[in-house]
C-alpha cells in the first residue's frame, strides 16, 4: 500500500501571535500542557502515540472535513479545499485503493489534587 509522507523543511517559519518561531517549536508549543499553580489536578503527564490507518481518499477527504478549520469555513471555502485535497491525493495515489496514513494521538492525564 502506498503511504503519505508528510514532508518538513526546518526553515519554514510560523507565525504565532505576534512572535514568528520555527515550525517545529510551534509543534512543540502546542503539545505543552501548563497548569495553573492553582488548578485542581497535579501530576499532568503527555504521551504520543504514533500508529497508521488504511484509508480510502473518500475516507481521507471525509476526515479532513472534520477539522475545525473546514467546518468553520464558508460552503464555498470547505468544498473548495475538499476539492483540492481530493485533487492532490488522487494525483499521487491514483486509484490506489487504500493508503497508509500515519497519525498520531497525543494524550494528556492528570490526577485531581487533594482539597
Amino acid at each position: 500500500m502506498p503511504s503519505v509522507l508528510k514532508a518538513r523543511s526546518p526553515g519554514v517559519h510560523v507565525v504565532s501571535g505576534r512572535e514568528s518561531v520555527s515550525a517545529s517549536e510551534y509543534r512543540r508549543r502546542r503539545r505543552d500542557v501548563h497548569l495553573p499553580d492553582a488548578a485542581a489536578f497535579a501530576n499532568a503527564q503527555d504521551a504520543s502515540f504514533t500508529f497508521t490507518r488504511s484509508m480510502t481518499v473518500d475516507d481521507l477527504v471525509a476526515m479532513l472535513g472534520t477539522y475545525s478549520g473546514l467546518i468553520t469555513a464558508s460552503p464555498a471555502e470547505r468544498a473548495a479545499a475538499l476539492g483540492r485535497a481530493r485533487a492532490a491525493l488522487t494525483a499521487r495515489f491514483g486509484d490506489a485503493g487504500d493508503v497508509d496514513v500515519p497519525m498520531r494521538s497525543l494524550c494528556w492525564r492528570a490526577d485531581r489534587a487533594a482539597r
